[in-house]
């Protein structure tokens, strides 16, 4: 059976709590998708990228700070933060892929994304900067390494989105992701 991979991080800094990691536990016994809590750890999140299967990718993150669900348009190759990841690793403006281009694009329609999930009441916007930390590092590996589509989307703390309407707006991209990529053509 086809099958949708989907990731979400441990908590980190801090952050005592992550919502995607209480997400991706609420879908890990759901047959068609495969999902994993990913540390926070540059390192661990490039091998995940590599190694989770799936016919399309769903990689999920919290963005401290921002008050709606952002669907990240680009992966950065650049590796740049004044925080550590969980191993301790910091740093300063690496490259990604020494032979990576500076940016890539998903495939996904974030387009039709935002708009179900605006109709349905929720706030989302297309982003253009997912920040050069350990989001963008397991979205540009994915990007990179991968043959299927993939998408990172930024959740908001649940002091500024609530459980329910995050869980309500993962469910909408699972549908869409599902619609589109593992229904018979």
């Amino acid at each position: 059976m086809d099958k949708i991979a989907l990731t979400g991080f441990t908590a980190f800094s801090t952050h005592s709590l992550n919502p995607t990691e209480i997400l991706v536990n609420k879908y890990k016994d759901i047959s068609d998708i495969n999902a994993e809590v990913v540390p926070v750890s540059y390192s661990k999140s490039a091998e995940c990228a590599n190694r989770i299967e799936g016919k399309v990718l769903l990689m999920m993150g919290l963005s401290a700070g921002r008050k709606e669900i952002s669907l990240e348009k680009f992966a950065w190759n650049e590796r740049k933060a004044s925080i550590p990841d969980n191993d301790g690793v910091i740093y300063k403006g690496d490259k990604i892929e020494e032979d990576g281009e500076e940016r890539l694009e998903t495939e996904i329609d974030i387009v039709e994304i935002e708009r179900r999930l605006q109709n349905a009441g929720i706030p989302a916007s297309i982003s253009t900067d997912p920040g050069r930390y350990v989001c963008n590092n397991i979205y540009y590996t994915a990007l990179y390494s991968r043959k299927e589509p993939s998408l990172f989307v930024h959740f908001p703390e649940t002091r500024d989105m609530s459980e329910e309407m995050e869980e309500k707006a993962l469910d909408i991209i699972i549908g869409y992701l599902r619609e589109t990529y593992l229904s018979e053509r």
